[in-house]
């Protein structure tokens, strides 16, 4: 038996076609997560022509490229958005890191100004930087 063309079932795999590639080409840029959305409607919408050109006995195989297509792009937006959200994640632990390290540092240098003793007083922590290094100058 010879399988017919539906037009229904074009329509709906036309429309998931476009939408796959859409999601296919954004799973690829910095958009990655947007690319679920048009990604989840072709897959949607190919399983709609999948399902109608199985009932009128019609021909299926636009309707599985389109389920193909949009199942590629939903993988590698998902798995691309995974990969680079733990890099990001270590990107600001890392900053974290070095910003507590560098209060302690600033708190740990002010603790051992307050010890010198310039011209008789002890340094209080409202000195600024400029007048500290005037200091510092004047002393050698």
């Amino acid at each position: 038996m010879k399988k017919k063309k539906s037009g229904l079932v074009n329509l709906f795999a036309a429309l998931g076609m476009l939408l796959g590639v859409i999601g296919l080409i954004m799973s690829f840029l910095p958009v990655r997560m947007f690319a679920i959305f048009p990604a989840v409607a072709a897959l949607l919408l190919g399983a709609i022509a999948y399902f109608i050109a199985n009932k009128q006995q019609a021909k299926k195989t636009f309707a599985i490229a389109v389920l193909a297509i949009s199942v590629a792009s939903l993988l590698i937006a998902l798995f691309s958005e995974m990969i680079f959200s733990s890099e990001v994640e270590e990107d600001l632990q890392f900053e974290e890191v070095i910003e507590s390290s560098t209060e302690e540092a600033e708190e740990d240098i002010m603790e051992a100004l307050e010890d010198i003793d310039l011209e008789g007083e002890m340094i209080e922590e409202e000195i600024s930087e400029e007048e500290l290094e005037d200091e510092i100058i004047e002393e050698n």
